[in-house]
């Protein structure tokens, strides 16, 4: 049940924002054990003004105008490789695909549980899932 909120200040076209969830959405389901189909993403685009990042914080080169944070909340846990394997290859893809810099592409991943989540009509997903697992 991951959910990525993406944050950026770069004026990304709607179709690079579509391209870019499907990169994203292809690496959750390939690296972070993700359902296919299990996609829920939102995009925000923030006057420049409004972003105060460190260019330089833990990085080799500066931050540049492309930086985009992924905020993934995760419904599951998933391990550390799992963790990694996501991180370098969606910003593999980033770079490739769109020519965002490694250094601009930041993660931050939380977790919580099924009980955190309702995907509609009032239902939290742990009684949603329970039900299913019901005569």
């Amino acid at each position: 049940m991951p959910m990525i909120r993406f944050t950026t200040s770069y004026p990304y076209t709607d179709l690079e924002k579509a391209q870019i969830s499907k990169v994203v959405q292809s690496c959750m389901e390939n690296y972070f054990d993700t359902p296919k189909n299990d996609c829920f993403h939102i995009f925000e685009q923030i006057p420049q003004e409004q972003v105060f990042v460190d260019p330089d914080y833990w990085v080799k080169t500066a931050r540049t105008e492309k930086f985009i944070l992924l905020y993934i909340t995760s419904g599951k846990p998933r391990t550390a490789q799992q963790k990694s394997d996501l991180m370098l290859h969606v910003t593999a893809q980033l770079k490739q695909n769109f020519d965002v810099p490694e250094q601009d592409v930041m993660f931050v991943i939380v977790q919580n549980s099924a009980e955190d989540w309702c995907f509609g009509h009032a239902q939290r997903a742990d009684l949603y899932l329970k039900s299913l697992n019901s005569p």
